[in-house]
């Protein structure tokens, strides 16, 4: 049987990627990851070399548009709202501390 069309284009956007965004206006790499989970929805999180890794708690993927939530270290709720395309991640994020910024990145794995 054929994947469904949203289970076969989330299976397109798994995978790691390299992104830069800027935090508190510094610039900050980031390591963002998809997943896609046994029911066909998407999970992941975002790596970030002085927090760890932050799961995310939402993401919905509306063919190659991503909306993804997690919670910050420090308290704040973020969301990042971004466009996957053959490999190439852009988009941006927002916090509820008001901070923010574009997102840019590729697939490296």
């Amino acid at each position: 049987s054929q994947p469904s069309a949203p289970a076969a284009a989330a299976a397109d956007l798994a995978g790691d990627y390299g992104v830069s965004i800027a935090y508190g206006g510094q610039p900050l790499e980031i390591t963002l990851s998809l997943a896609r989970k046994d029911d066909g929805t998407m999970a992941g999180s975002i790596y970030v070399e002085q927090a760890g890794t932050i799961p995310f708690n939402t993401v919905n993927v509306d063919g190659k548009h991503v909306t993804a939530s997690l919670s910050s270290p420090d308290g704040a709720n973020v969301t990042m709202d971004f466009t996957i395309d053959a490999g190439t991640l852009t988009g941006n994020w927002s916090s509820s501390a008001g901070d923010g910024s574009a997102m840019r990145g590729k697939k490296i794995q």
